[in-house]
């Protein structure tokens, strides 16, 4: 697995940490140029404006009717504000306000081993760190063919919660 920095799943440019660390006012700025609605709406968009974090098997699956699907609704989530990402963002940063330790209910935390979006390790952190984790990691995937062409296994997972 290649090395890699806190906030690659943000804009590669070089100005990520640099704008994340001087405070939520840069970084909000800086995700907004990346939240324009035509940068989502379809998944073809969505590949051009994030190439480096988008591998093959990846952009295979959002080729499918779910992946357009899914890079509509990323689109969806930041058209008003950015404000959820960057909560996401500045989550690595910061203190949770609850323990992990502490979840009773299952978690179910998947992984593509060639997800360039969301850091194996902080899958592995969870998966170790979170008591009731059922970790299922798929080293041929990425972050979105991890969905795309497992979502009839994950959801078959979640109704045997019920």
């Amino acid at each position: 697995m290649q090395n890699r920095k806190c906030g690659d799943a943000a804009p590669s440019d070089g100005r990520d940490l640099e704008v994340y660390v001087s405070g939520p006012d840069s970084a909000r700025d800086l995700l907004k140029e990346y939240a324009a609605p035509e940068s989502y709406s379809t998944a073809e968009a969505f590949v051009a404006l994030w190439p480096t974090l988008i591998p093959g098997r990846d952009r295979l699956a959002l080729r499918s009717e779910l992946g357009e699907c899914l890079a509509q609704q990323m689109g969806d989530g930041v058209r008003n504000s950015v404000d959820g990402w960057l909560d996401d963002i500045f989550a690595i940063f910061r203190p949770w306000r609850f323990l992990p330790a502490k979840i009773t209910p299952p978690v179910l935390p998947w992984q593509g081993g060639n997800d360039l979006i969301v850091p194996r390790d902080h899958w592995l952190w969870l998966s170790r760190h979170v008591p009731t984790a059922q970790s299922t990691l798929l080293l041929d995937d990425g972050y979105f063919s991890v969905t795309v062409d497992h979502a009839d296994e994950m959801i078959s997972q979640l109704a045997a919660l019920l």
